[in-house]
């Protein structure tokens, strides 16, 4: 394990204040890689090298006793019991000596830190380019099965897919991540990845009422991560790696309802019912229909004629009811919806047009809500 100078000037300017003497770290090679003095960075030292060799604490009397040292204590750093680098204390022998194990060994916790910041980043950077690949309805087969295979996690498992996502679409904050891990670590086939702005997870198999107590728990994490609200779409299960990418647009079709809804939920893809019609869609086919709805629709007129379905639906086609709704008259009401029916030749009070211009209307809200996302 090599020490970077990044990770070396941290640890110095942990310990530097800490006791009121020259510090420096040295590599494997006995070059000081970060120092209290600056000026000796870069700089070789030969007591340090000494330790790299007996693997034991060198104590300098003399600054003359060693090339490029000064006086002071130098003990060997462990990692995994190697040597990754050598901590010293310029001054006194007899002062900075008592300190030189108590320095060693903070120098020793602050390595396992980083080596524990630096792997945990590491697998999830693997587990992020496992999903694209995943999410995708064709991917490259040797790099799935490798990352797989490093990950050490079961490739050809029945699996579905959840995607969460904050009402706001707000950047989700990174340190939800740990969170995830520690309620997802129970099931070791289950992983996930902050992609797109969500949280794309991956799920076994699992009973039903367990897939729901988890993902409640998922939520209640990144609502108290983010202190915002999370909606979460559910995809199905599916057997293996080349159709896991029918669950991942099964959970974009339930999440993307609960967003425009702005519903905290999670929703099952199976639970949709007309929002999987009109998530379904196929653009151009979505644009025909509502071309062909709405286009005698003044641009000015709409939102009033779609308040207007919408207080009588929300009513149960009551136009006492929906008059109270928008504070109007019922005869005014009434007036609105012959209104309507005059200018789209489809009336709201016949079952028939009522269906066509009640999935107009919420088809044409959603395609707005769908565009306007980043």
């Amino acid at each position: 394990m090599q020490l970077e100078p990044k990770v070396a000037n941290a640890i110095v300017d942990s310990l530097k204040d800490i006791i009121h003497h020259e510090i420096n770290l040295f590599d494997t090679t006995g070059t000081i890689i970060a120092s209290t003095d600056t000026k000796r960075v870069g700089t070789f030292h030969d007591g340090a090298y000494q330790v790299i060799r007996s693997h034991e604490p060198v104590i300098i009397s003399s600054d003359d006793e060693f090339h490029g040292a000064r006086k002071g204590t130098n003990l060997p750093v462990l990692f995994n019991d190697s040597v990754v680098a050598v901590i010293g204390i310029t001054g006194d022998p007899d002062e900075v000596a008592p300190l030189g194990n108590i320095i060693k060994k903070m120098t020793e916790i602050l390595i396992r830190e980083n080596w524990s910041k630096m792997t945990t980043y590491t697998r999830q950077a693997n587990f992020n380019s496992l999903v694209i690949q995943l999410i995708s309805q064709t991917h490259d087969h040797s790099l799935v099965d490798y990352l797989f295979s490093v990950l050490e996690v079961t490739p050809d498992i029945p699996r579905r897919i959840a995607i969460a996502k904050n009402l706001t679409n707000a950047a989700i904050d990174p340190d939800s991540e740990a969170a995830l891990r520690q309620y997802l670590s129970v099931y070791p086939d289950s992983f996930f990845a902050l992609t797109n702005g969500t949280v794309c997870i991956f799920l076994p198999d699992l009973p039903a009422t367990v897939t729901d107590h988890l993902l409640q728990q998922l939520q209640s994490a990144l609502v108290h991560s983010n202190h915002t609200d999370f909606a979460i779409g559910v995809g199905q299960v599916y057997a293996n790696c080349d159709d896991y990418w029918h669950s991942y647009h099964e959970a974009q079709a339930a999440l993307s309802w609960l967003l425009f809804t702005q519903s905290p939920e999670i929703k099952r893809y199976e639970q949709l019912d007309l929002q999987l019609l009109l998530t379904g869609l196929p653009d151009q086919i979505s644009q025909d229909f509502l071309t062909h709805i709405l286009t005698k629709i003044p641009k000015a007129d709409l939102p009033q004629f779609k308040a207007v379905l919408k207080a009588y639906v929300d009513n149960n086609g009551s136009i006492i009811h929906g008059a109270e709704t928008l504070y109007i008259h019922k005869n005014t009401f009434q007036n609105h919806l012959n209104h309507i029916h005059t200018v789209t030749g489809f009336n709201p009070r016949n079952l028939k047009d009522f269906v066509v211009l009640y999935l107009a209307f919420k088809l044409d809200d959603f395609n707005q809500f769908k565009h306007a996302q980043p």
